[in-house]
């Protein structure tokens, strides 16, 4: 009875692993495992202007949006440049991007939340809530003016 039971107990706890891990891996493979979003991804917003987002492996990024750039990769931020860090969160679907903005000093003054899906290696849609604080809940094909479609142009 008590060798059936952990074996009915490691058959359902592989089950479950097996289950979530497909899950993970099901939607952005590449991703998560190769860090694949790291470099420079560009885009055109529905305005015709230019967007890029650009992450570094050491949690910065740069932004650049209408000829406006905002950040620097850390080590090269120089002064009167606003830091900017990111953080992804895998566990979510879509995915969450939370693009975190600082002051000189490192403290928190504000986030962007997005959501995005990696569409192929070098595609990822991006979209943004109506309110920059507040993280939309899906795509939403209609919403032309706060997604933004981003094709990977260098590592």
């Amino acid at each position: 009875m008590k060798k059936t039971f952990i074996s009915l107990l490691c058959l359902a706890l592989c089950t479950l692993t097996t289950v979530a891990s497909n899950r993970t891996r099901s939607n952005v493979p590449w991703v998560i495992y190769q860090k694949d979003y790291l470099g420079k991804w560009e885009g055109t917003d529905n305005k015709g202007q230019l967007g890029a987002l650009t992450f570094y492996s050491d949690g910065s990024m740069v932004m650049v949006q209408g000829g406006e750039t905002l950040g620097a990769k850390k080590g090269e931020i120089k002064e009167g440049d606003i830091p900017i860090t990111y953080e992804f969160n895998f566990a979510k679907d879509p995915v969450w991007l939370d693009v975190i903005v600082s002051d000189y000093t490192g403290k928190e003054l504000g986030r962007l939340r997005l959501i995005v899906k990696f569409i192929a290696k070098d595609k990822m849609l991006c979209r943004m809530g109506d309110m920059m604080a507040q993280r939309p809940d899906g795509f939403d094909e209609n919403d032309k003016k706060n997604t933004i479609l981003l094709t990977k142009v260098s590592k």
